[in-house]
């Protein structure tokens, strides 16, 4: 028979094992007994390697595999670089022919993951405007909320700091679900400011007219703004607060969405009309000849400026062209059909009981469909690895398998 026996002082040599006290047992009437020991029981004691049965082989040479697993709240990137680096660093002391390989790294799967999400926000960013470009005709606007989308989401990153929020998929995926609510704030400010300049523009007060309707248009929909945005953040909020599992999962997402959101909001009742009132015309006397003769060489370097300008602005009034040649058909499209709603909803409020019913079927069968809807934990997850496993008949030699 074998027997596993854990010492706790150190053996030199496998006979001083025999040595071991196995059982110190009484005889009758309280009589101290003999002493036990492992050689009194033992035919023979020798050190022997125990049975393999594992094995582990990197291109056909065997190895040792160990397995590096984080604490609950470690970073696995920053885990996974620093074990990168000490690797590095124990290769060089390494004896010749023996290497250090790494054969799995989640941190790889993790960064690109995260580069993706981060370069579709951008290229989410980038679309937003140009969409914006397309429908507003107006680049000076469109520039401005241009400007607005990254800084909100930089001012989103103050509060996300303060609550040990990191940079994973979860809160780059709030944030990119938060690119596209941002532009809505700072297009119902824009909208604003316009009209009322636009009426301003009409009654022929030209002078100061893009600070007055920044201000008045701001203040307008401001009350607006905070309502819209505070809804919706009602919505995203609450779920940071959501135990267990579910909780953990999305709090970091909640909190990108419903600060981006915020910080949008501060951006479009400040910064937003501070931008559209730059370059407004004070309505100022102009200078008399004598002041305009005492003008420095200065005033002639500011032209410099104007000139490395223009190339730029040829192209962006060509972009414009070209946008406006290929909104044409979306235009005329969009127009019919604004010119046929009157009709449609004239018509539908005539026969409202079948629009009616027609409106609550449709709603019930969307709601049924639902039902059908699988429900799990997380949707699969690809890394792009590709595990093997196979069985092989019970008492096969372990040379037989890794042949």
């Amino acid at each position: 028979n074998r027997y596993l026996i854990r010492t706790v002082h150190e053996a030199k040599v496998a006979e001083e094992l025999g040595e071991i006290i196995v059982r110190q047992g009484a005889g009758a009437g309280g009589r101290v007994g003999g002493e036990l020991r492992l050689r009194d029981i033992a035919s023979r004691i020798e050190r022997t390697a125990v049975e393999r049965e594992e094995l582990s082989l990197v291109g056909q040479r065997e190895a040792i595999e160990l397995a590096v697993f984080r604490e609950g709240d470690a970073n696995t990137v920053l885990v996974a670089d620093a074990v990168l680096e000490r690797v590095a660093a124990l290769q060089k002391t390494l004896p010749e022919g023996h290497e250090l390989v790494v054969l799995s790294n989640q941190a790889g799967f993790i960064d690109a993951a995260i580069m993706e999400v981060a370069l579709n926000t951008l290229i989410g960013g980038g679309l937003a405007i140009l969409v914006l470009l397309f429908f507003l005709r107006d680049l000076r606007s469109t520039l401005v909320i241009g400007v607005a989308i990254p800084i909100s989401l930089l001012v989103s990153f103050v509060p996300l700091t303060a609550l040990g929020v990191s940079l994973n998929l979860m809160s780059l995926g709030g944030l990119a679900l938060g690119v596209g609510m941002l532009v809505d704030n700072s297009i119902v400010t824009l909208e604003a400011i316009a009209r009322i300049r636009e009426g301003l523009l009409a009654k022929g007060e030209v002078a100061g007219s893009r600070v007055r309707s920044a201000i008045e248009g701001t203040s307008e929909i401001a009350g607006s703004v905070v309502a819209s945005t505070l809804t919706t953040v009602a919505v995203f909020f609450p779920m940071a607060f959501v135990e267990g599992v579910a909780g953990q999962l999305i709090r970091d997402l909640a909190y990108a969405v419903s600060f981006s959101i915020l910080s949008s909001m501060v951006v479009s009742l400040t910064l937003v009309p501070v931008l559209q009132a730059l370059g407004d015309d004070a309505g100022e006397p102009q200078a008399d000849a004598d002041a305009r003769s005492k003008r420095s060489a200065l005033a002639y370097l500011a032209a410099i400026p104007a000139l490395l300008w223009l190339p730029i602005r040829l192209a962006v009034r060509g972009l414009g062209w070209l946008l406006e040649l290929l909104s044409r058909p979306l235009t005329w499209t969009w127009e019919k059909l604004e010119a046929q709603y009157p009709k449609l909803l004239r018509g539908a409020l005539r026969v409202r009981v079948p629009v009616l019913l027609l409106s609550v079927g449709l709603c019930a069968a969307v709601f049924w469909s639902g039902r059908d809807l699988g429900r799990t934990l997380l949707p699969e997850v690809r890394q792009g690895e590709i595990y093997v496993q196979l069985e092989l008949p019970q008492g096969t030699a372990l040379e037989h398998t890794t042949a």
